[in-house]
């Protein structure tokens, strides 16, 4: 039986997307994390089974389940999951208190590359904190777009992530120095990556960046 393992802070991992639960460790050493337990987000609704099925789109509806446990294995409450398909936003959720979260959304079998975000905390305003980017090819876990987690409004925050194509992601980073005010980012740098496969299952590899100014 194959199972979905998450490693947060190793940033290492083998991912099955089935409904099997997987594990996670998010960047707590508590079982508990402050905060609402209601997602005060606001929603984006995905598209329903039917609708792509109506298009001529054949498209099954996913299971993308897991399980978030810290550092000492101890399952995490309370952190926000976000599941990008093909660049768009197709469900959210926020593990229980067993750190168990489940996530349904319509999912084309035979599609390559999946993004999924996930937070462990967020400020007042419902800006992430401690996320990261994770990526997936046809079930297999490929590597993060960041090295480390990110904060919201902080130097190196991931803000945009577009899927080129299955093979091609690019990124948009937030680039800070101390002068900058935290809504205001003076720079901007978008990094492009490749998914290549190797002997060992597939990786995503950064193949360039490009810097620019944010002022006029």
């Amino acid at each position: 039986m194959m199972r979905s393992i998450l490693r947060v802070l190793v940033l290492s991992a083998t991912a099955a997307l089935t409904a099997v639960p997987a594990h996670g460790a998010a960047p707590t050493s508590g079982n508990s994390l402050s905060g609402q337990r209601a997602d005060p987000r606001p929603q984006k609704a995905g598209k329903p089974v039917e609708e792509f099925q109506g298009l001529g789109v054949d498209r099954q509806l996913g299971v993308f389940a897991g399980t978030v446990l810290d550092i000492n294995d101890r399952p995490v409450e309370n952190v926000f999951v976000d599941l990008f398909i093909d660049g768009e936003l197709a469900g959210s959720t926020i593990t229980e208190g067993s750190g168990i979260y489940e996530i349904k959304a319509p999912y084309d079998s035979h599609g390559d590359t999946t993004v999924l975000l996930a937070e462990a905390s967020m400020d007042g305003m419902c800006r992430p904190w401690d996320y990261q980017a994770f990526v997936f090819v046809k079930r297999r876990f490929a590597g993060t777009l960041s090295p480390t987690l990110m904060d919201s409004r902080t130097d190196g925050a991931l803000s945009e992530v577009r899927l080129l194509s299955p093979t091609s992601i690019q990124v948009v980073f937030l680039r800070y120095v101390d002068a900058d005010p935290l809504c205001c980012p003076s720079r901007l740098t978008t990094v492009r990556y490749r998914v290549e496969g190797r002997g060992k299952g597939p990786v995503v590899v950064p193949v360039s960046a490009k810097s620019k100014s944010t002022g006029g």
